[in-house]
């Protein structure tokens, strides 16, 4: 049986991407015209391969694809070939520790994790615990023109049977709460519709805003309505606020969650895969259980191999898929580098069941969308 055998990595690779956007994702942090993601494969001895991908976004994380490569294929990926990719928590305590990196050093423990799958030949929500059961998806909405939005909200309602919307702000009190408004009148009184600001606003300005779209629209959260250099503000706003505060930016790591919530800057955690792996997101799906608040899986712009990793750590633990999960980013892409498009049915994701995340890289798409001109 395969995993009597002890298996080697040998090889690490990292090749950057640029898949087009249908239409672009405008947002207050800056706007994207297309995802520019490093895909990642780690090789073993046996011809087994895991993938991932890493999404730069220097607003946030502060690296590049450039930078994302220079890290795994100088840094991380020496150091783990000739490690055991079964072995997963060992390998990642030993990689190297430079600073930030986060999206790197997760798709590093991404890949890692569908390797091992692949290896016990189950797919990889069957191997961290979960099932099959459907994962209900929200749909990000980016700045826009109202009547724009509802389109679009009612096209995702009909074509996917989505109902939950999550809608971006810009900090403008007026021009937002209109966005919101068109958005729940085209998604209807049963649907979720929520904000997310990137942390666009000031505090009084926050707490206003979301005052009036809970009165015009009935939001049932609020993603990181203020600025993060303002602590008083922030704590004010989730003290005051008549909604749940849902943190994201200001709590990447399961240290910044367990800061945020000890410093009641919010009332809900906001997990993304792709910057903390799936070792760091159980580690805060644990904290957010073990502290009582509700969790909401995120994307950073995932494409199909981010998202179908992503489908599997939801279905993998519960407080992760009691909320709609945001896996839907890769249906705005003009084109992707998998074997099987992302599907979404009556709102929900089904975990695959192919061995690994389900999926496959296609080979000649990867080479049509790679931008390092290898």
């Amino acid at each position: 049986m395969p995993w009597r055998i002890r298996m080697t990595i040998v090889a690490v690779h990292a090749v950057p991407v640029r898949l087009p956007y249908r239409t672009p994702m405008r947002m207050a942090a800056g706007d994207l015209t297309s995802a520019e993601h490093v895909i990642v494969q780690i090789h073993d001895d046996s011809g087994h391969v895991g993938i991932s991908e890493a999404p730069a976004r220097p607003m946030f994380y502060g690296e590049s694809p450039v930078s994302i490569v220079h890290a795994i294929e100088e840094w991380f990926g020496p150091s783990i070939t000739g490690a055991d990719p079964v072995a997963v928590r060992r390998v990642m305590a030993t990689l190297p520790r430079p600073a930030a990196n986060a999206t790197a050093r997760a798709a590093i423990d991404l890949a890692l994790h569908d390797l091992a799958a692949r290896i016990f030949e189950v797919p990889l929500h069957r191997l961290l615990g979960g099932d099959s059961t459907p994962v209900r998806v929200s749909h990000a909405l980016g700045l826009g023109d109202p009547s724009a939005l509802a389109d679009e909200t009612a096209m995702m309602r009909e074509k996917c049977g989505i109902d939950c919307f999550k809608v971006k702000a810009a900090g403008s009190i007026d021009a937002d709460v209109a966005a919101i408004v068109a958005v729940r009148e085209a998604a209807g009184d049963g649907a979720t519709v929520f904000v997310d600001a990137n942390c666009a606003y000031y505090a009084h300005e926050g707490l206003k805003a979301i005052r009036r779209m809970y009165d015009a629209a009935d939001i049932a959260w609020a993603e990181e309505p203020v600025r993060l250099d303002d602590p008083t503000g922030r704590a004010r706003v989730a003290a005051e606020s008549p909604v749940p505060v849902l943190a994201d930016e200001s709590a990447m790591t399961a240290v910044d969650c367990a800061r945020t919530l000890a410093a009641r800057h919010a009332h809900m955690l906001c997990v993304k895969p792709a910057r903390s792996g799936v070792l760091g997101s159980l580690d805060v799906a644990g904290l957010g259980t073990a502290s009582g608040v509700k969790l909401v899986l995120g994307s950073q712009g995932d494409s199909g191999i981010g998202a179908y990793a992503a489908l599997a750590i939801a279905a993998a633990h519960p407080a992760l898929s009691t909320l709609p999960a945001e896996l839907a980013y890769a249906l705005r892409l003009d084109g992707d580098v998998i074997d099987s498009a992302v599907e979404v049915v009556d709102g929900c994701m089904t975990p695959p069941s192919a061995s690994g995340i389900g999926v496959r890289i296609d080979h000649d798409l990867l080479g049509r969308f790679r931008i390092d001109g290898r």
